[in-house]
């Protein structure tokens, strides 16, 4: 069967892809091997934001309801899922249950190695599929070592939290990114004593500063926290978990958390597939600016492009990707000038990974406090030819209203004022840089950000100060 437009995956990225070429009026098919709604939705980002809440609004209780609010965020996965599906069909996209398996520049086998999932689409084992355009939005999936991986038992990770029995008393987080930190602030809020064990710096990619404060946060939930520390072993004992530092060292807990990165999902390669190009690390997908790998008609967004390995990035660009195969523009293999002079969301395309400050997503941390950043952070930290603009909390009527709230903003600008990047520490945060990331896609500057009467009171209008 032939179709203009085949996207595999169904997360933030392929969702966004598919649902876009469909309105457009493109014949539009969409493979997952996933619940509709990818990892994102059955794994990872809405489990995490179920808990975050429960926790948030429940506080340091031990003992906590962990089955009903375990329910609770499987109901929400539920929820999201049929909502995917729904919003799909609606639009005519064809979803078809399965794993797609790349057999050709332009087509898919899709095979049903998940049971009966393929029943309702009533494809075939093995059946072929074909399209003009192929949209590659595999996600990514949790990487694993040998000897510290989870067992679903008293080792979990993420995808297992919604099946949670009982609150641990203790638990080990092995991994100090985005995952590790959340879930570690969550176990703590409802009494857990926590651990955490991260062979890098907490959170890498943020900003210094902001990091130490929300460090400082963490421990005062009483959370332990050790870098530098590598993890050779995890084991179940039983009635709890053993950890061995790789020199010599044990801790024991009643479970450990396994949250050691992901790397993109690179399993759809079948036989006679073509030669994709990657990332130098093997890990992730090559594309262009316009989305394309380095065979022609085929296109790549999402986690499975690489970091930032963000929901809100794959959207951006399973939008950018279906507004240029939308346009007919953008066929063509990478180095061409097929994209140049292209205008509306078919011609932002190149401003995703050239230089202009519209490529820049937010990342949000969402504990509480929150921590977000937009723009190269680390990298503007150390330059000496930007100017860094302070901007506090207490500047705002919310500091009061909000029980004295803490927290701070700030903002780099170059020599004309025009906004390089951002990064907040403190409530609703991620929020707060909205209007940041507004100013910096229009190319604003910061003083014609500070001329925005926003509400007050309000988070938003503590840029203006």
């Amino acid at each position: 069967m032939t179709y203009e437009v085949l996207v595999i995956g169904s997360g933030p990225a392929g969702f966004e892809a598919a649902r876009r070429t469909a309105a457009a009026g493109k014949r539009t098919a969409l493979v997952t091997s996933t619940p509709p709604g990818g990892r994102a939705t059955v794994g990872s980002l809405l489990p995490s934001k179920g808990w975050l809440y429960h926790a948030h609004h429940v506080g340091e209780t031990p003992d906590a309801d962990i089955p009903a609010a375990a329910a609770k965020v499987r109901g929400a996965v539920a929820d999201r899922i049929a909502w995917t599906r729904s919003a799909l069909e609606e639009l005519g996209v064809t979803v078809i249950d399965g794993y797609a398996r790349i057999v050709g520049s332009n087509s898919v086998s899709v095979t049903m190695e998940n049971g009966d999932t393929g029943a309702r689409a009533g494809t075939r084992e093995g059946q072929v599929f074909s399209a003009d355009s192929m949209v590659i939005a595999a996600g990514s999936e949790p990487i694993f070592f040998p000897g510290v991986k989870p067992d679903g038992k008293r080792i979990i990770a993420p995808r297992h939290t919604q099946h949670l029995s009982e609150l641990p008393k203790s638990l080990i987080m092995v991994g100090g990114g985005v995952t590790g930190v959340e879930y570690s602030s969550v176990f703590a809020r409802m009494g857990t004593s926590v651990t955490m064990l991260s062979y890098d710096p907490l959170l890498p990619r943020s900003d210094r500063e902001y990091v130490g404060r929300l460090q400082d946060s963490l421990r005062t939930l009483g959370i332990e926290i050790e870098t530098g520390v590598a993890v050779d072993k995890v084991e179940n004992t039983g009635d709890g978990v053993r950890v061995t530092r790789r020199g010599g060292g044990t801790l024991e807990a009643d479970y450990a958390f396994i949250a050691t990165g992901r790397a993109g999902d690179l399993t759809f390669f079948g036989e006679g597939a073509p030669e994709f190009g990657r990332t130098p690390d093997g890990r992730f997908l090559s594309v262009d600016e316009a989305g394309r790998t380095d065979v022609p008609g085929v296109y790549a967004c999402g986690d499975v492009t690489g970091a930032p390995l963000t929901a809100n990035k794959a959207v951006l660009q399973g939008r950018r990707v279906a507004a240029a195969i939308i346009s007919g523009r953008g066929r063509g293999t990478p180095g061409d000038a097929s994209d140049a002079g292209d205008t509306g969301d078919a011609g932002d395309v190149a401003d995703l990974a050239a230089g202009s400050p519209r490529k820049w997503v937010i990342e949000a941390v969402y504990t509480e406090p929150q921590l977000a950043q937009i723009g190269p952070v680390l990298e503007l930290a150390e330059r000496s030819d930007t100017t860094v603009v302070r901007k506090s909390y207490s500047s705002s009527m919310l500091s009061q209203v909000h029980d004295s709230v803490t927290g701070e903003v700030k903002i780099w600008t170059n020599t004309d004022g025009l906004i390089l990047g951002a990064a907040a520490f403190g409530e609703s945060a991620s929020e707060l840089l909205a209007s940041v990331q507004v100013a910096m896609q229009n190319s604003n500057t910061l003083a014609q950000l500070e001329a925005v009467p926003f509400a007050y009171p309000s988070f938003s209008e503590i840029v203006t100060f």
